[in-house]
């Protein structure tokens, strides 16, 4: 039977409360998403620790925590893992900060954007870092495999 004019507005609103819905609820989800906000830098001698969310790793944070990372040793002298930090990110990444202990990189692919922090530990020998989305909750592993390629290939370097 075909629709008669009635059941047409009917269906107009219908569809228009289900496209309105899905609007609200994206909204809705990423200003709830949003906290994922940090101070950047370095507060004794720590970077700043991750929010309960398994979208960002950090080697300063204690062993038991879900977020920890183990710190990334090195041989060498600081210059070339510096250089090779910044060629391993490429075109995405814009150094925010950079200093002979501490760098501040934002990674960007598409609409979200990472903070990734480097604290240069010359006295172990270790680069303690933190890597984590902006907002969201989970990012299927993105930071944790960023950091642990970074470690491959500084690694090589030694």
């Amino acid at each position: 039977k075909p629709l008669c004019l009635s059941d047409m507005k009917v269906l107009k609103i219908l569809v228009k409360l289900i496209i309105g819905l899905f609007v609200f609820a994206f909204v809705g989800l990423f200003f709830i998403s949003r906290g994922n906000a940090f101070e950047p830098g370095v507060k004794n001698n720590q970077l700043a620790p991750c929010p309960d969310r398994p979208n960002c790793v950090n080697s300063t944070m204690s062993k038991e925590d879900g977020n920890y990372l183990e710190a990334i040793s090195y041989n060498e002298d600081l210059e070339p893992i510096h250089e090779s930090i910044q060629q391993i990110f490429g075109p995405n990444t814009q150094i925010i900060k950079h200093s002979q202990n501490y760098m501040h990189c934002t990674y960007k692919v598409g609409i979200w954007t990472d903070d990734v922090e480097f604290l240069f530990d010359t006295e172990q020998n270790l680069i303690h870092f933190r890597s984590a989305s902006r907002w969201g909750y989970g990012d299927r592993d993105v930071n944790k495999n960023r950091m642990n390629s970074i470690r491959k290939q500084i690694s090589e370097l030694n």
